[in-house]
């Protein structure tokens, strides 16, 4: 057992897959956005980086301790829905997950990182 933080149970990022947008086109690289991460969840400030593949990569200004893969991300200006994707990953689990968002709802499976003894 390992005892730490609330604090250090915090991500300050997350990719998301499988991402749509309401506009044209994805929006520039370092857009400052919100995004909420849970449906009842308050929207938090951020910065995207749209990547290729329908992936974003995200960075939120303050860490939060709800990422879960497998989850929504949804992206807004103010009152305007940007687009969404599908949680893949919090920057600094460790875990990598494979197939989250492959079907909705879908937690993923993570990677193993190696065995109990």
């Amino acid at each position: 057992l390992v005892v730490g933080t609330a604090a250090e149970l915090g991500r300050a990022s997350l990719t998301a897959e499988r991402v749509t947008w309401t506009l044209d086109e994805a929006p520039p690289a370092g857009s400052r956005v919100q995004c909420k991460i849970r449906y009842k969840a308050q929207a938090v400030d951020c910065t995207i980086f749209p990547q290729e593949g329908a992936r974003v990569a995200v960075r939120f200004d303050e860490p939060l301790r709800d990422i879960t893969p497998g989850q929504g991300a949804i992206f807004y200006d103010g009152d305007l829905c940007l687009g969404g994707g599908i949680i893949a990953r919090g920057a600094g689990t460790g875990t990598e997950f494979v197939g989250a968002g492959e079907h909705a709802g879908s937690a993923g499976v993570p990677l193993q990182q190696g065995s109990m003894p």
